[in-house]
């Protein structure tokens, strides 16, 4: 078991390890106290997968377990769910599912619903590299839960076209800030290494920028170019499309800056091709400079570009001269 931790704004512990699901409620006691209250919450789909044996962790190290499978986790009826239930600091709200259930909790609770000691455990690969170790709502942080229990069991039922949005998030991680993570995306994966050595690239920013305003702005990189793409194309990608894109997009522009080397753009789309992640799309230029103008004053923006595997930086771009964006 790998522990990680965050100080700002809030402390919160990430553990990753093979054995976290069987051993939860024992951390949880340690924490709490035997016989305190865990409210789990789950989602439903993954309630009728997880959710037993979720709940068995709990009760045999001494927990009192009432559980809330919501069918559908949004944020209304996790605020609904928290009001009925009530959770006070001295009990644990214990959530389970993938990033739509943790993001609805961390709006709820940022909204004023009592989140008690929250304590995520994401269940699939891209809640855990990105909702439930500070997630955001467009542009704004959500607060942190006061640990996280990242256990590789539950990819093991994650469809394959879920698990294609995390591996999304690990190709960026790879692309801009740790090249070593890039080769070993091919073939067989090592999931526990891959999800700690992302957690802690991503806990190093948010320590040091918990408000994302600094460097932190480096982690969603990417992120405006692929929304461009998504809304020009009429909301029809997926958060993982919208990030290989942006990717993809932002490799390009800095070939053409010459901030990067040229065989870069065919090692990245390479990596996306195999794990069936779009580089290219039949979305006009112009159509996504268009929405790129919708958010600049003076025709300009500020990008994250790579420089080379594994590096990235912050360059200003003027809108009109990009080209060649989304090639067919």
């Amino acid at each position: 078991m790998k522990r990680l931790s965050v100080t700002r704004p809030t402390p919160c512990d990430v553990l990753v390890g093979e054995t976290l699901l069987r051993d939860a409620g024992d951390l949880l006691r340690s924490a709490l106290g035997k016989g305190a209250r865990a409210v789990l919450l789950a989602a439903a789909t993954v309630g009728k997968l997880w959710g037993e044996r979720t709940e068995k962790s709990l009760a045999e190290a001494g927990l009192s377990v009432s559980r809330i499978d919501l069918p559908t986790p949004d944020k209304a009826s996790v605020a609904q769910a928290l009001n009925d239930a009530a959770p006070t600091e001295q009990d644990a709200l214990i959530v389970l599912g993938g990033g739509s259930l943790l993001d609805a909790v961390g709006q709820a609770v940022k909204e004023g619903n009592n989140g008690g000691f929250c304590v995520y455990l994401p269940t699939t690969l891209s809640a855990m590299l990105d909702s439930a170790v500070g997630g955001t709502t467009g542009a704004d942080p959500l607060p942190l839960p006061r640990a996280v229990l990242c256990d590789p069991c539950f990819l093991s039922t994650e469809p394959e076209a879920q698990r294609r949005e995390g591996l999304a998030r690990a190709i960026r991680y790879a692309t801009l800030f740790d090249r070593t993570l890039f080769d070993p995306l091919y073939g067989e994966i090592d999931y526990p290494a891959l999800i700690r050595r992302c957690l802690s690239i991503k806990l190093d920013f948010l320590s040091a920028d918990p408000e994302r305003t600094g460097s932190a702005r480096l982690l969603d990189g990417g992120r405006i170019l692929g929304a461009a793409a998504n809304r020009a194309a009429g909301g029809e990608l997926t958060p993982g499309e919208e990030i290989a894109l942006g990717l993809a997009m932002s490799t390009r522009i800095s070939r053409k800056n010459g901030f990067c080397r040229r065989d870069f753009l065919s090692d990245l789309t390479g990596l996306l091709t195999y794990h069936g992640l779009p580089h290219s799309a039949l979305i006009p230029d112009e159509d996504v400079k268009g929405e790129l103008s919708a958010l600049s004053q003076d025709g300009t923006l500020e990008l994250v570009l790579p420089r080379r595997l594994g590096e990235c930086g912050v360059c200003k771009v003027r809108i009109g001269s990009l080209s060649g964006l989304l090639p067919a």
